[in-house]
């Protein structure tokens, strides 16, 4: 398939030309104008004046809503179309609502034109047929050109680019193509070596043909096709050798390029005997992962008899239906990507034509796209648009050409391509290819677009009022960790006039806290205010780092002092508490985290409004960028009390912020594995559904219970919908029982694509009435089955992790402690493996669900609108899922409200951002 061929017709032969535009309304007409005007400024360029003339007057159909005027030269017809598509309507322009008489015979004013012989008189005669034709008039314009005209491609204009016109020799023409990168070395890569990695970072912009030409639902999406070849570029330019062999290389999400550019890496690094390779931006979000390791060869030196093949073919098809069924599911290709010449396919097999742009790239994209769009034969949606996810192999034997052959074979649901030259010599060979949906993420429906809009927020932190001065506090109790804060003892001395300090390592008793042994060291009756210093020097850089054995015993002391207090009488008597950690939140986006001590703060907020006769206040502040002063400001008065984080001397209290827009974040793939902790759970339930249905997701179930005929039932379901199921019961904090389920199925499924952790246990209780067991049955699960499976999956090259976390870490309401602490602690480590450990972590802070979920019933529901907060349907829960809004932090709150609820909590305040 051939754009038109090289205008042949003398330009500008005419005196004057007609320029004709009609819609079936107004507001088309007017969008016809800044078309046309796009069109002959960039594209149609080259276009002659009179080839768009006759276009315009022969090539296509004349609805009722008209314009038209006359242009001696394309300038004028410029100058034109600019003053249209911004209204402004010159003289000589005449519209369909003009309504003027013409006497005139028309058919004989065309006769006339056709000798140009007085020019005056053809002017006049062009004249009055632009000003008949927006009356509706039918005039037989091609008698003006004598048979020289010629139909082009033009906007809007439909004709297939496939000509018959006479003359025109199809074998000797090639496809129009537009400036950009004509080599490999087109791109200019910066390679940085580091102790353990290797980065090439390449700037992509849409001035690149590669990327200006692969447009989705209206953005520069770099094509699939396009990934590989940075990888293998990259590998060259690193010298590593390795038969550019990539294996399984999963596209986790689209690398969208700004206008203005944008910068990837792609980061090579061993992990034991392969080299793992991921393509990310500069903050570390994930694109694409993958493996480079030596190549099988099995078709190196093959060729494929072209001829053979074709007659094996029973149909064909016409690329131009192809790219219309992409354009409908919101892909637009230029005319780089539209390499298919022919495609010949069978049920089974494919071959495809492919005539493209000439590089110097390792491996060709254009061709590869071209490829891959071929195979669209094969792989179809009702509902939207089918691309690439994923590739298990893809070798590279020789420089793949302009002109190819590209070859498909579905066996058992695989998918495989062969590019070969015009002779049959394979270049390269791309195995096990997988597909996933893309959608536009809003929906046709306007009002529920308006009701997604609004139940997407972001937390954000702003300036808390300037707190009061103390001169030293008295009658003080300080407990520290001394080892990990040698100052503690300073700071006590600095605040505290008359005060003792504990270590907290102390008054351990088989590993756990023992308050009887506090009362024997402290008379605890005494104090008028009680300081908690929990404060590390080192961030953890490993998830290994993570001690949450300190984190156990903060939450034992806190508890345990908070409920013997109660037990003395001594909740009515006045009491200062001052808690302070560090790291524990990202204030901004890239700010390090220590989640050790994160769930401390879940319980001083919830103790605030219990004890109303204590003034507790928990502090944060950001150790690697610290001051005696931040420490000391932790000790004033604040009016607002409750949670403070302390950054650059400013305290600052965190509310939530209505998301900027809806940018897709999908990271679901067609047939990806999916490991669900909680995938019994209602919410669990609903997802699984869900992904085995739409995305024929292979689906690793996790849960406490015990295998059973409703369980069995259940992963029967998911397989009857198209998708595949196991389902293991195991406890997720017992690192032998979980790394058993994911080698087991590892073994079963292949590599697992994504992690998602749903379960959720609840006990809820006031803090004085609140057992321990109370306390760990719902606190542990949650911290332990959140660290073990991260530490796993981390080891075995499992990059993307999602949480679903609860909005009660930043409403936190009394009577759920536990459950609060818990998940300050998932909302803290999903930050800390996105930001120190560079995986691709998020979190969902949901409101709650009013269909599914351990709160979808009467009592839960009925407490819940009392405070506020609208229950989530499922449609919505699903929706946020797979389209959420992140923002930079990787945390976003998805939950309904009333305004009361909400104007305690929503702010416009931009100054503090946590995506900053």
């Amino acid at each position: 398939m051939k754009d038109a061929p090289a205008a042949s017709a003398a330009v500008n032969k005419l005196p004057v030309y007609i320029i004709v535009l009609s819609a079936k309304n107004q507001a088309s007409l007017c969008k016809k104008y800044e078309e046309l005007y796009s069109w002959i400024s960039d594209e149609g360029n080259d276009s002659s004046i009179q080839d768009i003339s006759y276009t315009l007057l022969c090539g296509r159909t004349h609805f009722t809503e008209r314009c038209a005027f006359t242009v001696r030269n394309r300038d004028e017809l410029i100058e034109k179309l600019k003053a249209l598509a911004v209204g402004n309507y010159a003289e000589g322009v005449y519209l369909s609502a003009d309504n003027k008489a013409h006497t005139a015979d028309l058919n004989k004013i065309t006769e006339m034109l056709a000798d140009v012989r007085a020019v005056r008189t053809y002017t006049e005669g062009a004249e009055k047929l632009a000003a008949a034709y927006p009356d509706g008039e039918t005039i037989d314009f091609a008698g003006i050109f004598e048979g020289t005209g010629r139909k082009i491609s033009m906007p809007a204009y439909p004709f297939s680019r496939r000509t018959y016109l006479y003359g025109y020799d199809e074998k000797k023409q090639s496809i129009k193509t537009s400036p950009g990168i004509k080599a490999d070395d087109g791109l200019k890569y910066e390679i940085i070596r580091k102790a353990d990695s290797t980065e090439c970072r390449v700037s992509l912009s849409p001035g690149l043909t590669v990327v200006r030409d692969h447009v989705v639902f209206g953005q520069y999406i770099v094509s699939a096709a396009f990934h590989t070849e940075l990888i293998l570029s990259s590998v060259r330019k690193i010298g590593v050798t390795c038969n550019c062999c990539i294996k399984d290389i999963m596209l986790l999400k689209p690398v969208i390029c700004a206008e203005d550019g944008t910068e990837i890496r792609i980061v090579f690094s061993r992990d034991e005997n392969r080299i793992k390779v991921r393509i990310t931006d500069d903050e570390d979000k994930v694109f694409t992962i993958g493996n480079i390791a030596p190549g099988t060869n099995q078709f190196r030196s093959k060729k494929m008899d072209i001829r053979a093949v074709k007659a094996q073919m029973t149909r064909k098809e016409a690329p131009l239906s192809i790219w219309k069924l992409f354009e409908n599911g919101g892909v637009r290709y230029g005319n780089a990507y539209k390499g298919l010449k022919s495609v010949d396919h069978n049920n089974t097999m494919e071959i495809c034509a492919i005539e493209s742009v000439k590089t110097g790239m390792v491996h060709n994209p254009y061709v590869f796209d071209s490829a891959l769009q071929g195979t669209s034969v094969f792989y179809k949606s009702a509902d939207g648009m089918l691309v690439p996810s994923r590739f298990s192999t893809v070798e590279f034997y020789a420089p793949v050409p302009d002109k190819a052959y590209s070859i498909a074979m579905k066996q058992n649901g695989a998918l495989s391509i062969c590019i070969t030259d015009e002779s049959g010599n394979v270049c390269s060979y791309i195995e096990g290819i997988e597909y996933r949906e893309i959608r536009k993420n809003d929906t046709s429906d306007e009002s529920e677009d308006k009701s997604y809009d609004e139940m997407f927020f972001m937390p954000v932190w702003e300036k808390v009022q300037t707190g009061r001065s103390i001169n030293k506090y008295s009658n003080t109790l300080f407990l520290c960790f001394r080892k990990m804060h040698k100052s503690a003892v300073s700071i006590a001395d600095r605040v505290c006039s008359d005060h003792t300090v504990i270590d907290i390592e102390d008054i351990i008793t088989k590993g756990r806290i023992d308050i009887d042994r506090l009362l024997k060291a402290a008379d605890i009756a005494s104090f008028d205010s009680i300081f908690m210093l929990l404060v590390n020097n080192n961030l953890p850089t490993d998830i290994k780092d993570i001690s949450v054995g300190q984190c156990r015993r903060s939450i034992e002391l806190l508890h345990g002092l908070m409920k013997k207090l109660c037990g003395l009488g001594l909740d009515s008597k006045k009491i200062v508490w001052r808690i302070i950690t560090n790291n524990s939140f990202n204030v901004s986006s890239d700010e390090l985290i220590d989640p050790t001590f994160s769930p401390i703060h879940g319980i001083a907020a919830t103790a605030s409004d219990e004890f109303i006769n204590w003034n507790i206040c928990s502090f944060d502040i950001d150790i690697t960028d610290c001051t005696k002063y931040d420490i000391l400001s932790c000790f004033k008065e604040y009016e607002s009390g409750g949670m403070i984080a302390v950054r650059g001397h400013v305290p600052l209290q965190r509310k939530i912020k209505r998301t900027d827009g809806i940018i897709s974040n999908n990271c679901f793939i067609r047939k990806g594995t999916y490991m669900i902790i909680g995938g019994l759970g209602g919410i669990g339930r609903t997802l699984s559904r869900y992904l085995a249905d739409k995305y024929k997701a292979h689906l690793i179930l996790v849960g406490r219970k015990k295998d059973n005929e409703e369980i069995s039932g259940f992963v029967d379901e998911l397989k009857a919908v198209g998708g595949d199921a196991v389902y293991y019961s195991a406890d997720a904090g017992n690192e032998a029982d979980i790394e058993n389920v994911i080698l087991k199925g590892i073994k079963k499924f292949g590599q697992i694509t994504g992690f998602i952790r749903s379960a959720i246990v609840l006990k809820d209780r006031m803090l004085r009435t609140m057992t321990d067991e109370e306390m760990n049955a719902v606190l542990w699960p949650k911290i332990n089955g959140t660290v073990v499976p991260a530490r796993i999956l981390k080891r075995l090259g499992t990059e993307h992790i999602v949480f679903f976390s609860s909005a009660q870490s930043l409403f936190l309401r009394s009577g759920q402690s536990n459950y609060c602490a818990a998940c300050m602690f998932e909302d803290s480590f999903s930050m800390f493996l996105k930001n120190n450990i560079g995986m691709d972590s998020k979190v969902f802070n949901f409101g709650f669900w009013g269909e599914a979920g351990i709160v979808a019933n009467s009592r839960y529901r009925d407490n819940l609108r009392r405070a506020g907060l609208v229950p989530l349907t499922n449609k919505e829960g699903l929706f946020a899922i797979e389209n959420g809004p992140f923002p930079k932090s990787g945390q976003l709150v998805v939950m309904k409200a009333d305004d009361k609820l909400l104007s305690m909590k929503l702010t416009d305040n931009n100054n503090w951002r946590s995506e900053e």
